[in-house]
């Protein structure tokens, strides 16, 4: 603090030497690391002026002189997070005694510990201390997602693999302890009568079912944690591919598209056909929930595209159906709609099934909408001339294509009919 006073009174030359700058005097000498005398009487405090000194309060001192975490602990306690200085403290404290007993021929030695890695650490702060504020007003479920979070800081890091395990076990029994403590309350007051008010009941079971969700998500977790600390990539994959169905299943459709695309990457890294043709179909039908057609149409034809690689039939069948069913109800693409019921029933009929059935239904459905415009006017024009009642009797005994539709004959024998109905219409309107 008082380096730039010191630094008026002397000056160091190329020797090492500190001079004053007053007089270059001989008496208070010291020996500088050259082994040269140094002049210490400009060190005297009399010579320093109070008023350049800044004022310091405790909390500003302990800020330069403690480490980073020291002063994360002291700004958590004197802000009554105490159960965030524990899990702080305690993560901290067992690393440095796992990093100790591994010694410096380990991995462990080389690798950043916490403490230097300040950004980590205040991120950590703000979310467990998130979690402390909503597990005070027993909101499990925000609880829950915050350590979620945190394992989700872990995820990439291969060296915070014991961090990324620490935390999905622990949201695993957040949710656990909730969802049978939310059950047992409901339990309760039923058997006492207690759930007469109708909101109450339906606030406890939509909690239930919150806390029952994120049950299973945690679930799938923790499983494909181990499988990938098994380096199980199929394990791994399948329990992707389930929280991506949970989360669309209760309507978060991005976090499902997340986890559906890292179930299309396991597949793909693994080369596995199957797999790839469940997660393309995955993919596609959460495009479609999130209105992104263009996507979805990609991820069903590459998904029939890889049917065709594995040369299997009933996957065949299946994704031209979605195929199918996606045009239909997507998109006014009524030829490949048709074209893609075709395939799927060539496919299909070699054993009629459920999928043979609805493909039969699809290819009924594109072809009406095909035809819609041209019959419909037939059967207009048919309630006025005996020739096109004539046409659509022999098309219904014997399927035959229609004859092309005129404009001009359609014109022609629906006009006294439209003139009739317009002239009641406003005699109608003049009444």
């Amino acid at each position: 603090m008082g380096i730039d006073s010191v630094s008026e009174q002397a000056t160091v030359d190329s020797s090492g030497k500190l001079e004053d700058k007053r007089e270059n005097g001989t008496s208070h000498c010291i020996q500088n690391p050259n082994g040269k005398p140094v002049n210490t009487e400009c060190f005297h405090f009399d010579n320093l002026d109070g008023c350049t000194l800044p004022k310091l309060n405790r909390s500003d001192i302990n800020w330069h002189r403690l480490k980073f975490h020291e002063n994360l602990f002291i700004i958590i306690l004197q802000n009554g997070y105490h159960e965030t200085f524990s899990e702080l403290f305690n993560l901290i404290d067992y690393e440095e005694k796992r990093r100790l007993n591994e010694g410096p021929s380990s991995s462990y030695w080389y690798i950043q510990s916490l403490i230097d890695r300040h950004q980590l650490l205040s991120e950590m702060m703000i979310h467990l201390i998130n979690a402390e504020n909503f597990n005070r007003s027993n909101q499990i479920n925000e609880v829950y997602k915050e350590n979620l979070y945190l394992a989700e800081l872990f995820r990439s890091n291969i060296n915070d693999a014991w961090l990324l395990g620490i935390y999905l076990q622990k949201c695993l029994n957040i949710v656990t302890n909730g969802y049978f403590t939310v059950k047992n309350m409901i339990k309760i007051k039923k058997n006492l009568n207690g759930l007469n008010n109708n909101t109450q009941f339906d606030n406890l079971n939509e909690l239930k079912q919150s806390l029952k969700r994120s049950l299973f998500e945690a679930i799938y977790h923790n499983a494909a944690y181990f499988y990938e600390k098994a380096s199980n990539q199929k394990l791994v994959g399948l329990c992707t591919k389930q929280i991506s169905q949970s989360y669309q299943h209760h309507k978060e459709y991005e976090l499902a598209y997340k986890f559906a695309n890292q179930y299309l990457e396991i597949a793909e890294h693994s080369n596995d056909i199957s797999e790839k043709i469940e997660a393309c179909k995955l993919l596609g039908s959460i495009n479609e929930n999130l209105s992104k057609i263009n996507e979805a149409e990609i991820n069903y034809t590459t998904a029939v595209e890889y049917s065709h690689t594995l040369n299997d039939s009933m996957k065949l069948t299946e994704t031209y159906e979605l195929l199918a069913k996606f045009y239909i109800m997507n998109t006014d693409k009524h030829e490949l709609a048709k074209l893609a019921a075709v395939n799927g029933l060539k496919y299909a009929q070699t054993n009629e099934n459920l999928l043979y059935n609805q493909l039969k239904l699809w290819y009924s459905m594109s072809k009406a909408r095909l035809m819609e415009e041209h019959y419909l006017n037939i059967v207009i024009a048919a309630q006025n001339n005996s020739r096109d009642i004539i046409d659509l009797i022999k098309w219904k005994d014997t399927r035959h294509d229609l004859p092309i539709f005129d404009k001009e004959h359609f014109m022609e024998v629906t006009y006294n009919s439209f003139t009739k109905t317009r002239n009641h219409i406003n005699q109608s309107s003049s009444n």
